[in-house]
């Protein structure tokens, strides 16, 4: 999906399906992209984050924010399910990925901190 939105920044996807000797293990495969450790231009990689959400706009199979599959950041799956808007369904997602950090790692106060600060005084939720 993210291809068809940004094709120059996006390895092509070239097959994905469920392996037929173990139904519960799936696979992907794209092209191969050679990566660096280099920092990104940071007015580059914005422009590109903001077409991939303008030209995705509308998109949605349902009128709402979300996916109907779960994605995942490596091997961290990510609560996609839908809301009504984006700030509820962005603020959802960064709670429960804050949350597994803290399962991950114990509690952090600083973190913690940090966490409540956002969610009061950027986010308002």
């Amino acid at each position: 999906m993210l291809y068809s939105f940004a094709p120059r920044n996006v390895p092509e996807p070239l097959a994905w399906g469920t392996c037929q000797s173990m139904p519960d293990s799936h696979f992907y495969l794209c092209e191969f992209h050679d990566m660096t450790d280099d920092i990104p231009d940071i007015q580059r990689f914005c422009a590109v984050l903001a077409k991939i959400h303008l030209d995705s706009m509308g998109q949605s199979p349902n009128g709402k924010y979300g996916f109907h599959a779960t994605t995942h950041l490596a091997n961290i799956g990510n609560d996609n399910s839908w809301s009504d808007s984006w700030e509820h369904w962005y603020a959802k997602a960064m709670r429960w990925i804050l949350e597994e950090e803290e399962k991950s790692h114990g509690p952090d106060d600083v973190l913690k901190e940090l966490t409540d600060a956002m969610f009061e005084k950027v986010m308002k939720s």
